[in-house]
């Protein structure tokens, strides 16, 4: 018989917990989640009076009820005498929360709040979720883990502590805005006003401060300024007045001192290398963000479990660990050896990227809803085709795969679907070639850019619609159906930009440039020039000699050729695209050519890469992605790993394939 879920109109959900950061985000990240999966939900936060989710989650725009709660300090302290009373106090608070609002489903995501909540919900019979997001669980979670009906988890091995029919790995979720820091190292340098030519340490004790971490820098100080090492130091609120102080006295610069640094994304973005705690949000941030780091576990905290989630990246060679006793000797050394040392910060990069887990709270969310029984709700109000029955009854396993496929980030396959295209950043070289193919086969076209120029006025004069600020309002109306309309941006647009959000949060096909070059040239005869130095004139180059030739071939131009007084070159369809294959935001790997030619490997774009040993890595995948039976044409000495199923020619001087000889000045 088929498993069956009634149709409900409202989802009402209790999320519980908080105390710090990396309790709060990822709560506010799930209900986010929710929200956009449900568009009927209806989610109040318990948290813990006085705690910082009191004034966080508000600011997110959610309501929240406070429990007078704290937690039993290891230290002698007259504040344990009022725990049984607070404890109690907040049961009883917590039963009568949990019957007033009637919810379907109660989360708990740790801290003092989460097991009164949880607790009342499991005395009501309603389902309950643990979030838990260490790698050691603590002994609230362990107990409230007999009833609970799910329990989502950021490491493997946790049937340790759980059992194991009950536990779905999903990873720790984390703020919207720094699951993509690509781009936007330059908006960080001006954000925080550094100097682009010196090195960054960014210093983060977690949205609370940490007083080991803060008085290993101010006992590093000097040797931070000796090497010209710029600092974006958050200190928290308690230390922040003896930070400035310190650096008052040092007069300097480089370092920038906050008590909160509310744009996380900018700071990582302009980091090159991370001193952090090692709370599960940090961590699961860190893994995000790629970066190579220097965690100092907090000893201060229940079951040591920070060293533990430490020593899960350690282990693997994921970051390295200073242990909080040993940091105000070892901690700035340490720190700026590394930065110091690209080989070991590329294999940190590398093997840290690996454990990144980008939809968790989604995956989290779905699996509030399949705790609720609410999947049906779900899906009803998602945009697949989905028809109940007469009786209003959808199967599960289709509506679960449904919320699954809505989780992910739809693919881009083609462009025929749509009849508009809309640019954002239009007037950019490969944006504007873009724009003039799109025009030329007969889409409409229209887009943004900051400013006008020789190339957006010529756009203008070729029949596209563009304008010069960021506003939701000069969007034309045509364009505002995602039905028929394709937007295509440049990963040089900040995320935080109005209209690039206005079309996310509606649901249209957005697409970064480089994907849809892939998707353009992807059964055709295609010839990519890729390199740090040299692509333009080279893929101008092979464009002019195959025209004059007369193959008429197609181009996308880094450039306006003087030959064709045009960055694009358009021939028959049937015929070869010839293609300038950009590094930068790796874009070129969207690209899978017949034939490549790479000019140089050179140290670029380090804002992106970090390291040449990461520049030369993504060379190496994308000549990985020449067809088999494809040529790869390369400088001499550039040491790619070309396939064996390719040709490869090198060129150069003097004992190359193609060389030049004989050169005489006439």
């Amino acid at each position: 018989m088929t498993k069956t879920t009634n149709i409900q109109k409202t989802l009402k959900v209790i999320i519980s917990g908080g105390g710090t950061g990396g309790h709060i985000y990822p709560a506010i990240a799930i209900a986010n989640a929710l929200k956009a999966l449900v568009k009927d939900v209806d989610i109040l936060f318990v948290g813990a009076e006085g705690r910082m989710e009191m004034e966080k989650v508000p600011e997110a725009g959610y309501p929240i009820k406070g429990l007078w709660i704290s937690g039993f300090q290891r230290s002698l302290s007259f504040k344990n005498l009022l725990f049984p009373f607070k404890l109690l106090h907040s049961m009883f608070a917590a039963r009568r929360i949990v019957k007033e609002f009637a919810p379907d489903v109660v989360v708990g995501v740790g801290g003092y709040a989460s097991g009164p909540i949880l607790k009342a919900a499991q005395y009501h019979g309603i389902p309950t979720l643990i979030q838990e997001q260490n790698s050691y669980a603590g002994v609230t979670n362990r107990l409230l883990a007999e009833r609970a009906n799910k329990i989502c988890v950021a490491y493997e091995k946790m049937e340790r502590y759980f059992p194991a029919s009950k536990i779905v790995l999903t990873g720790n979720p984390v703020r919207t805005d720094i699951l993509n820091i690509t781009g936007k190292k330059e908006e960080a340098i001006r954000f925080f006003n550094l100097d682009p030519s010196k090195k960054t340490i960014l210093v983060i004790g977690g949205s609370l401060g940490a007083r080991t971490i803060n008085e290993s820098l101010d006992a590093g100080f000097d040797e931070i300024i000796r090497k010209n090492i710029q600092v974006i130091w958050q200190t928290g609120k308690q230390y922040f007045d003896i930070a400035k102080k310190t650096d008052n006295r040092h007069q300097t610069k480089l370092v920038k001192i906050f008590d909160f640094i509310k744009r996380m994304d900018l700071a990582y973005a302009a980091a090159d290398v991370v001193i952090s705690r090692a709370g599960a949000l940090s961590i699961s941030e860190l893994c995000l963000v790629h970066k190579p780091t220097v965690l100092v576990p907090s000893p201060n905290v229940s079951e040591d479990h920070q060293t533990k989630n430490a020593m899960a990246l350690v282990e693997i060679e994921a970051a390295l660990m200073v242990r909080d006793q040993e940091a105000k000797e070892k901690l700035v050394k340490k720190s700026i050896a590394l930065l110091a040392d690209q080989n070991l910060k590329s294999s940190l990069i590398k093997n840290i990227a690996s454990l990144g887990r980008p939809n968790a709270a989604n995956e989290i969310a779905l699996e509030v809803l399949k705790t609720a029984n609410k999947i049906a709700l779900a899906a009803q109000q998602t945009q697949n085709n989905f028809t109940p029955t007469q009786n209003e009854k959808l199967d599960e396993n289709s509506l679960v795969s449904a919320i699954e496929q809505q989780t992910e980030k739809k693919e881009f396959t083609s462009q025929e679907n749509y009849s508009h295209i809309y640019l954002i950043g239009i007037g950019g070289i490969g944006m504007s070639a873009l724009a003039r193919w799109f025009k030329a086969m007969g889409y409409e076209v229209a887009g943004y850019d900051k400013s006008a120029s020789d190339l957006t006025n010529a756009l203008v004069s070729e029949g596209m619609a563009i304008h010069f600020e960021d506003d939701t309002k000069q969007i034309p109306i045509e364009f505002k159906n995602k039905e028929q309309t394709l937007v295509i941006y440049t990963p040089a647009i900040p995320s935080n930009m109005k209209e690039l959000t206005y079309f996310a949060e509606n649901g249209f096909q957005v697409v970064k440039r480089s994907q849809v070059l892939g998707v353009i040239t992807r059964n055709k005869p295609t010839i990519a020039i890729a390199g740090t130095h040299g692509k333009t004139t080279t893929s101008t180059m092979v464009a002019y000699i195959l025209h004059a030739a007369g193959r008429k071939v197609n181009a996308f131009l880094g450039g306006i050729s003087a030959n064709f007084n045009s960055n694009l070159l358009i021939g028959e369809k049937h015929e070869a695209i010839v293609v300038e294959a950009d590094e930068y935001d790796r874009s070129f790997l969207s690209l899978e050519p017949d034939m490549a030619i790479v000019t140089s490997t050179d140290a670029d774009h380090l804002d992106i890469y970090d390291t040449h040993e990461a520049v030369k890595e993504a060379f190496h995948h994308f000549v990985a992605k020449i067809k088999n039976g494809g040529l790869l044409v390369s400088k001499q000495g550039l040491e790619l790993k070309a396939p064996h199923e390719i040709e490869t020619i090198e060129y150069g001087l003097p004992q190359s394939t193609c060389r030049a000889e004989n050169i005489r000045v006439i």
